[in-house]
């Protein structure tokens, strides 16, 4: 409770900072970031706006709620508007949740590919291949990658300046892997290029610290590759990291058998990489013999050394398996037509185990995708459900070898990136969620 505490009142530090750029965007939309604080804890001296006057609507700094704000600047006569969301630090045994903007989508049939969230802006990249920064709700600007034949965008991630753009991009011949960051006006201001003589593609991308972590395949052995000899045909699997400052390539871990290899997901945890691979040997006539899944522990501290690899042979894995990665131990999540369970590995390498099956028929809906993630390195997995009516999703975690239902949610769930994204009628839901995740909790029609 009292960490959960400090993230509050952080984000409501943060929110006043973000008053100092007023300028960079007052022009643009009429509409500031929210501010979020507990009860008893603020006032109006909090909510002042340099070069506004507050146009006082009274508020109960007791109580709960969501409080609208108005701004008028005498001398433009512009107005400006916000939210105050007051919450009780009482109610933090439950989980909660809260809205706190909505974006329409550009159309209703795109694919949100990927989000990301920083102080001020959230980040979309859609199944169209645009990136889109909104503020609050609002669209700021859009950006097309033009300079390319084709593109295929893969990953986003914020930065202090803007936002990182992980792509495969088509030139001439060949697609090469660009990562490109952008301020927070929209315009490029750097851009490193891997290439080959022959196709490179992107997969994953996470920035840590001061580093910038990559995954992708490689059919090339020169140039950006050089040295990694392959059958021609074949490819190989890396993940190596882009320093920040310099925006330069550093060095990468290679994996490949013979054959065809793919990264099917990627785990960035605290100080190991986990990362899923999978080779296809086309020369096996059995298909299934002729597939290897594995998981490999990359450490951060050793230039991405393997420390660990693990295959689970035993489980007859596919390959469509997600990735889950915890402090003490990491492993896959393996879905069947019923169930979906569990199987891990710790990081020493020393104990290999399955946690008890989490059965996941919904009467009247269909299981349509599942994900796993870490939300403040706690292992949580997700459940998207939908019938011709109406989408929900399900959020369990893993708790002592066991998974725990603990919140049930409308629309289909999108990511978790400082607060969670959802979607639901056309509409991308960014909602805080605050308390202790530890028993299960309805959506009603009523916020906070």
């Amino acid at each position: 409770m009292r960490k959960m505490k400090l993230i509050i009142l952080s984000m409501l530090v943060m929110c006043m900072v973000g008053l100092s750029n007023l300028s960079a965007y007052e022009k643009k939309n009429t509409t500031l970031s929210n501010i979020v604080g507990e009860i008893n804890s603020i006032n109006y001296e909090n909510l002042e706006v340099e070069g506004y006057q507050y146009i006082k609507n009274e508020i109960d700094f007791s109580k709960v709620g969501k409080y609208s704000l108005k701004y008028q600047n005498n001398t433009t006569n512009e107005y400006l508007n916000r939210n105050l969301y007051l919450i009780d630090p009482n109610d933090y045994n439950e989980h909660k949740r809260m809205v706190v903007s909505e974006i329409t989508k550009p159309n209703d049939n795109l694919k949100v590919i990927d989000i990301c969230k920083d102080n001020e802006y959230t980040y979309v990249i859609y199944d169209n291949n645009k990136l889109y920064c909104y503020f609050n709700g609002y669209e700021m600007w859009s950006k097309t990658f033009d300079d390319f034949q084709n593109v295929e965008l893969k990953k986003i991630d914020s930065t202090n300046t803007g936002v990182l753009v992980y792509y495969s991009g088509l030139n001439n011949r060949n697609w090469d892997i660009i990562l490109d960051e952008y301020n927070k006006n929209g315009l490029r201001i750097n851009r490193c290029v891997l290439k080959g003589s022959k196709d490179d593609y992107a997969e994953s991308m996470k920035k840590i610290g001061n580093y910038i972590y990559v995954s992708g395949v490689t059919y090339s052995n020169d140039q950006d590759y050089d040295g990694f000899y392959r059958k021609e045909g074949d490819n190989l699997a890396f993940v190596g990291f882009v320093e920040y400052e310099k925006f330069k390539y550093g060095f990468g871990y290679y994996y490949g058998d013979e054959g065809i290899n793919e990264i099917v997901d990627t785990i960035y945890m605290l100080d190991y990489i986990v990362l899923k691979t999978k080779n296809i040997n086309p020369d096996q006539t059995d298909i299934k013999t002729g597939q290897d899944v594995s998981l490999h522990l990359l450490d951060y501290n050793y230039y991405l050394s393997r420390i660990g690899s693990e295959t689970f042979d035993e489980y007859g894995l596919t390959g469509n398996e997600k990735v889950i990665g915890l402090d003490d131990y990491y492993g896959i999540i393996v879905k069947n037509e019923s169930s979906i369970s569990l199987h891990y590995t710790t990081t020493n390498m020393e104990l290999t185990g399955r946690v008890t099956t989490l059965y996941t028929i919904l009467e009247d809906y269909d299981l349509v995708d599942f994900q796993v993630l870490n939300y403040y390195n706690r292992g949580l997995i997700v459940l998207n459900y939908e019938n011709e009516d109406s989408q929900i999703y399900k959020l369990y975690k893993v708790n002592n070898n066991a998974f725990e239902e603990v919140y049930v949610g409308r629309g289909k769930f999108l990511k978790c990136d400082q607060n969670f994204f959802e979607e639901e009628n056309g509409k991308i839901i960014e909602t805080i969620n605050f308390g202790e995740i530890t028993k299960e909790s309805t959506i009603t029609e009523s916020e906070v």
